[in-house]
């Protein structure tokens, strides 16, 4: 590979950094607070970012962020209502000094996820290297950094995975995906038929089916067209 670069999920790096370096403090019996330093916080993030460069053998980096507004919530307004935990203290400052000190983008109502896989199958196609612990990412074909390790990802692994998410769901992002189908029963299916058919079987729509296919589809480069989502559609 000819100069690669490492294509970073910036909102889990500065979100691990600044979880860590919170601290209790017990003032007296009754009262109790916590606290922590951008210093801090910045240790943590560079022993994160040094690792991650040791392991991809590059020091050429993008950091990837979400952006204001998710054009998921238009397609079904409870996409990760159910995230009411606060940001660890820090994260907004350790998140501009990112942005003002090392190369990085983000795209309108995108996530990160999603710029991942437009970078990863577009404009860094041949030299990118994902590097996420979201397992969505396993949809994007090429190569990702995982436990230490560049794996290749194909393309049919990952329109596999895109399916076997629809069918699943992904409790921490709130949609459900198919009822009565987990992981062993999901596993497998590789035509848009068969997720159908799940669908039915389970007293619902092959509507309904989209609606989870579009919550589940990680963005690659032909889904996204002059700042606009291009809706994935059955083939």
């Amino acid at each position: 590979m000819i100069n690669p670069i490492l294509l970073i999920d910036a909102d889990i790096v500065v979100y691990q950094s600044c979880a860590a370096v919170e601290k209790e403090i017990q003032w007296d019996e009754d009262t109790f607070t916590i606290h922590s330093t951008l210093e801090d916080a910045k240790g943590v993030f560079y022993e994160f970012f040094h690792d991650l460069k040791e392991q991809s053998g590059t020091d050429n980096v993008l950091f990837c962020f979400s952006s204001k507004g998710n054009f998921r919530k238009k397609i079904w307004d409870g996409y990760k209502a159910n995230r009411t935990q606060r940001k660890p203290l820090a994260y907004s400052a350790l998140v501009k000094y990112v942005e003002d000190t090392y190369p990085n983008q983000s795209m309108p109502t995108l996530e990160a996820d999603d710029v991942l896989g437009i970078l990863a199958t577009g404009l860094h196609k041949e030299n990118g290297i994902i590097w996420s612990i979201d397992k969505d990412l396993m949809q994007i074909p090429g190569k990702h950094l995982i436990d230490d390790e560049i794996v290749e990802v194909t393309k049919e692994d990952g329109d596999e995975f895109h399916l076997f998410q629809t069918l699943c769901g992904d409790s921490s992002d709130g949609y459900k995906g198919c009822p009565g189908i987990g992981p062993v029963k999901a596993k497998g299916i590789t035509k848009w038929s068969e997720v159908v058919t799940r669908f039915e079987k389970a007293g619902l729509t092959e509507d309904d089916a989209l609606v989870q296919a579009r919550l589940a589809k990680i963005l690659q480069t032909e889904d996204y067209n002059k700042k606009k989502v291009v809706q994935w559609t059955p083939k």
